[in-house]
């Protein structure tokens, strides 16, 4: 039994490995939930081995099967991004940035909804919370558009780096909870 133990620990180590280094490279939120079952499901197999079978049961209960559902039915809720433009409208800035938006939404399989003439004191603002508007679209400067939105957002963080590549779009960065309008 040692000598089984020898040979398959490193096995499921490397498969914990390769596993992590592809949650990391994957775009896909739902392939994200089954390699992270999978991880999950390995490091079960890793326990088993260190003769610690009630970790491994709790593991593989809470890890490859709770975690991921919960993971899936929070995917299948956010499906949109809603998008604050503060643009002057039919401007070519305006169009480049909501075309840009338009192909972040349908690589990440997100429905792009803009909002435009949102005031403050407009009845119809009490439907949008603050923290349900991901991003802000607004020129301060004649060639410069600004994209803002929440530090924490890994939608932001994907945003960013997508507009890096234009020279008049900038990314400004604000705090959870943090409201600008």
């Amino acid at each position: 039994m040692m000598f089984m133990e020898e040979i398959m620990l490193p096995i499921f180590i490397g498969i914990l490995i390769a596993l992590a280094i592809a949650v990391n490279l994957t775009n896909n939120h739902l392939t994200d939930v089954f390699l992270l079952s999978g991880f999950s499901l390995m490091a079960a197999f890793c326990y088993v081995l260190y003769q610690a079978p009630d970790v491994s049961l709790a593991e593989v209960a809470v890890g490859s099967a709770i975690l991921p559902l919960i993971f899936i039915i929070s995917i299948s809720k956010h499906r949109s991004f809603v998008v604050l433009n503060l643009l002057p409208q039919n401007c070519t800035m305006e169009l480049e940035a909501l075309t840009l938006l338009q192909e972040f939404c349908d690589r990440y399989r997100l429905q792009l909804v803009l909002v435009s003439d949102l005031a403050l004191d407009d009845v119809d603002f009490k439907v949008f919370r603050k923290r349900n508007i991901d991003l802000i679209i607004e020129s301060h400067e004649y060639d410069i558009c600004t994209f803002t939105g929440v530090t924490t957002s890994l939608m932001m963080n994907r945003l960013e780096s997508r507009i890096q590549s234009y020279d008049h779009f900038e990314m400004k960065e604000i705090k959870e909870g943090e409201f600008i309008v």
